[in-house]
């Protein structure tokens, strides 16, 4: 995951370490029931999550809460593209300042936090075991903004699913790789980039 004050490297080429660090700060996250890592001939190491248990946690500080705008570029392949199962969150549980996670009936969608209603866009699901390049990135300076979205270099067409309203809600200082929080909602697959 890249945002100009959070650059986290994951444990991807260490051996499945139970840690992992944001370089910009040098806070130290931590994976619970830590990922199986692997390898790709085309991409090299990654974690593969179970979708029932594991994911990491990092806590934001500073300039990493209360962002302005915010660009997220993941690598993934999805093993399941079950109803909201999320490959990160940033928030409390139920709210959030912003999330990707799988709809049956929307697709592949962010979310972005406002007082008065949340924001959700979508864009169709990738393919269960296809390997896919994700770039999105998103502005609060105002409700009328959608998310730019490209998908293996491609720019999307992104649906509006519900239009935000209020002032942004972008302030919450907990980051999950792989679930809601650690309450459900499990990503299944392999992260090869977050």
């Amino acid at each position: 995951m890249i945002t100009k004050d959070l650059v986290l490297d994951l444990p991807f080429a260490d051996g499945g370490t139970s840690r992992f660090t944001d370089t910009v700060t040098g806070k130290v996250g931590k994976w619970n029931n830590t990922p199986i890592t692997g390898w790709d001939s085309r991409l090299g190491t990654y974690m593969d999550l179970n979708g029932s248990n594991q994911d990491g946690v990092l806590n934001l500080t500073g300039k990493q809460v209360a962002l302005q705008q915010v660009t997220i570029e993941i690598i993934h392949r999805a093993d399941s593209v079950s109803q909201y199962k999320r490959v990160f969150h940033v928030g409390v549980t139920a709210d959030r300042t912003h999330s990707i996670e799988f709809d049956d009936g929307w697709g592949y969608v962010f979310n972005a936090g406002w007082s008065g209603g949340g924001g959700s866009w979508s864009i169709p699901k990738p393919a269960v075991g296809d390997i896919d390049h994700f770039f999105w990135t998103y502005d609060w300076g105002s409700t009328a903004n959608n998310p730019i979205i490209y998908k293996n270099g491609i720019s999307q067409t992104v649906t509006v699913r519900a239009a935000p309203s209020g002032t942004a809600n972008n302030d919450y200082t907990k980051l999950t790789i792989g679930s809601e929080l650690s309450t459900g909602q499990y990503w299944d697959g392999r992260i090869y980039l977050c």
